[in-house]
């Protein structure tokens, strides 16, 4: 899970310095294989709905490919501000990539529901179980820092792709 998950954020930094915020990250937007001999190689696909521009000092990217006010994105792995609670920036990937490592540490979404708009009312109101509830041997360090990606309040998250992967390689 560390390994996938540091290979991620090692991805998105790239792109966020570059401005640009994938906004759809989720498990089958990130292709695991072999590159040369190396195995396990992520690399992060589908950039359709990515939000452009140069980040402001809040890290809010300025413009965005797809129309505003509609709510895009996969809603098992829908971050709050993807549904219109608040501004879109790299703390956008870093929640839906929380919703991916939990998922690959429990086998299980962080909300799941009979439908989308259950998942989206849930990322927005409701706190997550932690991931022991559903696995008793995650480590309680990985448990953190899947809880705090997981985290309403984007101030409250890692800042960074790359906050996150240190946080990870500890």
């Amino acid at each position: 899970v560390v390994h996938l998950l540091m290979q991620a954020c090692d991805a998105l930094a790239e792109a966020h310095a570059q401005g640009i915020v994938h906004r759809d990250i989720k498990p089958a937007n990130l292709h695991v294989g072999h590159k040369g001999v190396v195995s396990d190689f992520l690399q992060v696909l589908d950039f359709g709905l990515v939000k452009l521009g140069d980040l402001d000092e809040q890290g809010s990217a300025a413009s965005t490919l797809t129309v505003d006010g509609v709510i895009t994105g996969s809603p098992a792995f829908l971050p709050p501000e993807l549904a219109g609670a608040g501004s879109v920036g790299p703390h956008t990937d870093v929640y839906a990539l929380g919703c991916v490592g939990y998922w690959l540490a429990t086998g299980s979404l962080v909300f799941p529901a009979d439908n989308g708009l259950k998942m989206v009312l849930a990322h927005l109101n409701q706190s997550p179980r932690p991931p022991s509830d559903h696995v008793a041997t995650i480590p309680s360090d990985l448990e953190r820092v899947i809880l705090s990606c997981l985290e309403k309040a984007p101030s409250d998250r890692p800042e960074s792709a790359e906050e996150l992967r240190s946080a990870l390689s500890q």
